[in-house]
């Protein structure tokens, strides 16, 4: 974000991600049938500094314990004075003392924040008398800990790399279209569910690498990829359901490739007051 200097890793040149746009993924993304007019390619550049995730992870503590096993590093953000460094122990943050962001990091070990792990490094922020702990960490990490999340390890391995795809375009959106200067996403469903390495698992993190640097582009952008599991027999113009400008690639199509889901039919009883 402009005005702002996050910790990352310096990273030289521009990175190019591979926007393979191709049927599987519309289908996937909007419920449309595969058509040969959508398989293309094309290459999307995206600058090397948007390689990096800012994850908020809470956001309404008022003491957050952060442990590695390993050596710990923490350290302003504003001057990189390190204030401890020690190893296999937890360290407690409250509320009142932290006075200006500050960023945790560890050697080659996953930092855990209130017993869950998670890669990269974390940072804290105090806002209007609350703790922001914000997970960075490279989109590869961040996605490994989102596609199980988001659909089965057990399906087909083509369907795990079109999720990988999908969730990759949605976070490089709003990663170069995000309006808080301290997170880019959710851990949350506001966003796409991220579990950190508790949920990682062998077939997603392949997915994963496989995929790696491809996005759905449109215009030559990542495009804001909405997915969901059932449609129930049609999708609607983005702009009938939320606020905003209408996308042309998120227009509504005719879908019956959830029909065997058991919510693709479904019916809810409402009385006359109701």
């Amino acid at each position: 974000m402009p005005g702002r200097e996050t910790h990352r890793p310096r990273a030289n040149g521009r990175a190019v991600a591979s926007a393979a746009v191709c049927a599987l993924f519309f289908a996937f993304l909007a419920g449309c049938a595969p058509s040969r007019e959508f398989m293309l390619k094309k290459s999307t550049e995206i600058g090397a500094d948007k390689n990096y995730v800012r994850v908020l992870l809470l956001n309404t503590a008022e003491r957050v314990a952060v442990a590695s096993p390993a050596r710990m590093k923490i350290s302003g953000l504003s001057d990189r004075r390190v204030h401890y460094d020690g190893k296999g122990r937890s360290v407690f943050f409250y509320t009142e003392k932290v006075k200006e962001p500050v960023v945790v990091e560890s050697w080659n070990s996953p930092l855990s924040v209130n017993g869950a792990p998670y890669r990269g490094a974390i940072e804290l922020h105090s806002r209007m008398g609350r703790l922001l702990v914000v997970n960075v960490l490279t989109m590869d990490e961040y996605l490994s800990g989102v596609v199980p999340c988001e659909i089965s390890s057990g399906w087909n391995i083509e369907a795990l790399r079109a999720q990988a795809v999908a969730a990759r375009s949605y976070a490089y959106y709003h990663i170069m279209n995000g309006t808080d200067a301290l997170f880019d996403l959710n851990a949350t469903n506001r966003s796409q569910v991220y579990g950190g390495v508790k949920v990682e698992t062998e077939r997603t993190s392949k997915a994963v690498r496989d995929t790696s640097g491809q996005v759905v582009s449109y215009n030559n952008k990542p495009i804001l990829a909405f997915f969901h599991s059932t449609c129930g027999g049609s999708t609607i113009d983005n702009n009938k359901v939320w606020s905003g400008e209408a996308r042309e690639y998120l227009r509504g199509v005719r879908c019956e490739y959830c029909s065997q889901s058991p919510h693709f039919a479904w019916e809810e009883m409402l009385t006359l007051y109701e």
